[in-house]
């Protein structure tokens, strides 16, 4: 069985895989809910102290197999589909321009958290 630089599944987990696949290919299994269902039944019957990841599952799926099925594995479906699309932007640090700034952290005697650099915006 493929592993992404996970350790070999124990006796438990590897049946518990095997129930998920053969479900899977059966086409017991066809949506994300009902992935995580299996998942969640799966952890129960063999006793599992977590759940079985989706990685773990898609690779113990015979190539063949995975045709087709790739977004039920999805963790994160995208958002872009619906129009909602998360950016975060981060600047590079930058000196004051005139070499003047500096931070006060609150609760030190010489001030509130303020910039005291002459071309900071209020």
């Amino acid at each position: 069985m493929e592993t992404l630089g996970n350790p070999s599944p124990t006796d438990g987990e590897a049946a518990a895989i095997a129930s998920i696949v053969s479900s899977i290919i059966s086409g017991g299994v066809e949506s994300r809910r009902q992935l995580e269902q299996a998942k969640k039944d799966a952890a129960k019957r063999y006793h599992l102290g977590k759940f079985l990841t989706n990685s773990e599952i898609y690779l113990a799926l015979p190539p063949e197999e995975r045709t087709g099925r790739k977004e039920i594995f999805r963790v994160h479906p995208r958002r872009s589909a619906s129009g909602i699309v998360i950016v975060t932007v981060f600047s590079a640090p930058a000196h004051c321009p005139t070499g003047r700034a500096s931070i006060a952290p609150v609760g030190l005697p010489w001030g509130r958290r303020r910039a005291t650099c002459p071309t900071a915006r209020a």
